[in-house]
């Protein structure tokens, strides 16, 4: 007899309930009456002093630890997800979430009410941490609780159109910023008007606005604000992006530029703070308002911080990424530049922690805590969707070490390394080799990885942070010789520095060929993913063409030609075989990777916490108002930890799970998100299959 998973659908909070109250899970469904599972006072008592902040009244100081001036600016960009305070478990410098960010926003409000602050957010909320789903139905209504003063397109919000079907719905996350979110060279396809007319035209509309008018009570300002993208082309095929020099030359922006009347500009442009673009946009700008208008361009794109000064009178402000900063900025209004001539003092900057103490102490000067209501509400309501998605349920306690995803791929304690050493070769790699003695080969760009792993505890969002795009597999070429497959790295300049940290352009798993080799009995079959394959086909067929070759033969796949099998220039999708052919895709690896080869060892405590203080008296406390006697905690921390782990990897689709029993007796849990996207039946995750010696093995 084994466990019956989770206890049918309840959340990992009502399994520990129904554990230490010595609920019995088998074949048979359990009827519980949840009303009955309840604290003692006196535990609850003790719980509640504990978790009792003790805090100080905020009050304002004399003066605020920020350069003010006419215009005051506050941004955030590149979040990708990173909203809910998720770098605190790992990197407790970085502990302001999106809910310390509105209560910093209203305590400036508050304490200079004579002063105006703009709150910005400057695109990419997309692709990043479990919050961001596509499409994102968890993090559009967080984002849409937080007072900004305009919002710009990311290019990340443009790879799926499930997420720009879902921004542009009626009264939706677009409407909802009333004019204020802004697309200045971005297009949405209309629905169901994809097929072009007579006039061979197709019928869009601006995914937001093109430019917005915001304005200052208290200086009596008028800020027209613009949002760019950078010539973006990987966008999916519900939208349009036009070249930034070809937006500059339409009539709304010549109009707006020239029969207005405001006193500043602010820029969101989607791109690196430096790019030719930004450059481009200010000649234009300058061209119709002349030299002496305040120009202020907020930046993004390359998660860096940087501040340049352009002109005279113009500057950009790059302000990092993940929320581990808040870029603040003041400028002046038009008519203060004139009579200052032109005075570099009233261009002013800060690049802020996202450390609540620091700010505390440095912009509020105080050492209470400066959060609001509204403020503690959102954060509230970020902890509550993480517990109720999975996304902070244990996958391992076990983790060996940190790994790092700005150290070199040669480096062991390098994500990279991990990944092409270790994920790769024994998730992909062993899976799809061949008894045919080929040696399959991996590629992937190295902006796929996004964050660190830490260690020795990693929890569901843990994972998706590291490899949050869902990026199925392609096999591109087969059956490659060693010449082939050495001028295909070269073509794509595989070994070469990437320009981030010391990263290369790309990560290869599996036994590459000595880059001299000429050994034509040696055969490589190469593998890449969804988002490359455009950039590695290109390679192959160079490749192919360079060693005198257009075709090689006898390379299917059942009847299906492999590329670049004779007649066929189609790459293959690989399908997971334990998976009811589903697509595989990278963040399967990850999650495989670390249940098998992570795994705790046997008996071994899995979290030191769990054996003493207030979870020990919790797991007693709770089973006393069933009428029965508390059972072992050591029995309830080994019960409850595989069950932390069955509940993990149900989560590793965000909760779309349920559990069923087929006809062997084998119990799965099973993904049914992945029937919405008409891909077969729902998907098993994990099996769980009892031996007659009642020992359980499972497969994932």
């Amino acid at each position: 007899m084994i466990p019956k998973p989770l206890c049918g659908t309840g959340s990992l909070l009502l399994l520990l309930l129904l554990l230490a109250s010595g609920c019995s899970c088998g074949r048979a469904s359990v009827q519980t009456n949840t009303a009955n599972l309840q604290m003692s006072p006196d535990m609850t008592r003790r719980l509640t002093r504990k978790s009792r902040k003790k805090e100080s009244k905020f009050t304002c100081p004399d003066s605020l630890g920020l350069p003010l001036g006419d215009i005051n600016l506050l941004v955030v960009t590149d979040i990708h997800g990173w909203i809910a305070g998720q770098h605190a478990r790992h990197e407790p410098e970085m502990n302001l979430d999106f809910g310390a960010l509105v209560s910093l926003y209203e305590r400036l409000q508050e304490c200079a009410p004579e002063e105006d602050f703009f709150l910005f957010f400057n695109g990419d909320f997309m692709d990043g941490t479990g919050l961001s789903a596509v499409p994102p139905e968890h993090l559009a209504p967080l984002l849409a609780e937080m007072p900004f003063s305009a919002v710009n397109v990311g290019n990340h919000e443009l790879y799926f159109t499930e997420v720009v079907d879902y921004m542009m719905e009626k009264n939706g996350f677009v409407d909802h910023w009333k004019g204020n979110y802004l697309a200045s060279n971005v297009d949405y396809i209309v629905p169901h008007q994809k097929k072009k007319n007579k006039k061979g035209d197709i019928k869009t509309v601006p995914l937001g606005n093109r430019y917005t008018f915001l304005h200052g009570a208290n200086r009596n300002s008028t800020i027209l604000t613009l949002g760019f993208l950078y010539n973006f082309l990987n966008n999916c095929n519900n939208t349009q992006v036009q070249f930034v020099e070809e937006t500059l030359q339409e009539d709304w922006f010549h109009q707006v530029l020239t029969q207005s009347t405001f006193d500043a500009v602010i820029v969101m442009a989607h791109m690196d703070a430096v790019d030719s673009l930004v450059y481009t946009i200010l000649s234009a700008i300058r061209a119709l308002v002349g030299p002496d208008m305040p120009i202020h361009f907020l930046t993004g794109h390359t998660h860096r911080r940087h501040y340049e000064v352009l002109d005279p009178l113009a500057v950009s402000l790059e302000a990092g990424r993940y929320m581990d900063t808040i870029g603040f900025a003041s400028l002046p209004m038009k008519q203060t530049q004139k009579s200052n001539a032109i005075d570099a003092n009233l261009y002013q900057y800060r690049m802020l922690n996202t450390n609540l103490e620091e700010l505390a102490t440095t912009v509020l000067k105080s050492n209470a805590d400066f959060s609001t209501h509204r403020g503690r509400a959102l954060t509230k309501e970020m902890q509550h969707l993480q517990e109720k998605l999975g996304l902070l349920d244990v996958v391992t306690h076990c983790a060996p070490q940190d790994y790092h995803l700005e150290k070199a791929p040669d480096d062991e304690t390098s994500l990279w390394w991990l990944y092409t050493q270790q994920v790769v070769p024994k998730t992909l790699l062993r899976m799809v080799q061949k008894e045919d003695g080929i040696t399959p080969i991996f590629m992937q760009g190295t902006g796929a990885l996004r964050y660190s792993l830490f260690a020795p505890v990693v929890v569901v969002d843990d994972i998706v942070a590291v490899s949050p795009f869902d990026n199925p597999v392609w096999q591109i070429g087969c059956s490659l010789t060693a010449q082939q497959l050495n001028q295909v790295f070269v073509v794509l300049q595989v070994d070469e520095p990437s320009g981030y940290w010391d990263l290369l352009n790309f990560g290869v798993a599996g036994d590459r060929p000595d880059p001299t080799s000429v050994d034509s009995t040696k055969r490589f079959d190469l593998y890449t993913t969804e988002f490359e394959i455009g950039r590695v086909m290109g390679g192959v067929q160079s490749a192919l063409e360079a060693t005198g070759e257009t075709d090689v033969d006898g390379c299917f796949e059942g009847n299906r030609p492999v590329y670049p099998a004779s007649g066929s220039r189609m790459p293959y999708l690989i399908h997971h075989k334990r998976h009811n052919g589903e697509p595989l895709d990278t963040a399967d690896f990850w999650f495989e990777f670390i249940a098998h080869e992570w795994r705790c060892p046997a008996n071994s405590p899995t979290d030191k916490a769990e054996k003493h203080g207030e979870t020990k008296q919790w797991l007693m406390a709770v089973s006393s108002p069933s009428g029965k006697e508390p059972i072992s905690f050591e029995i309830a921390t080994m019960a409850a930890a595989f069950l932390v782990i069955l509940y993990a990897f149900a989560s590793v689709r965000k909760q779309n799970v349920m559990s069923r029993r087929s006809g062997d007796g084998t119990v799965q849990l099973v993904d049914t998100r992945r029937t919405s996207r008409g891909r077969g039946e729902a998907t098993p995750l994990l099996e769980l299959q009892a031996d007659d010696k009642d020992s359980t093995s499972y497969s994932l």
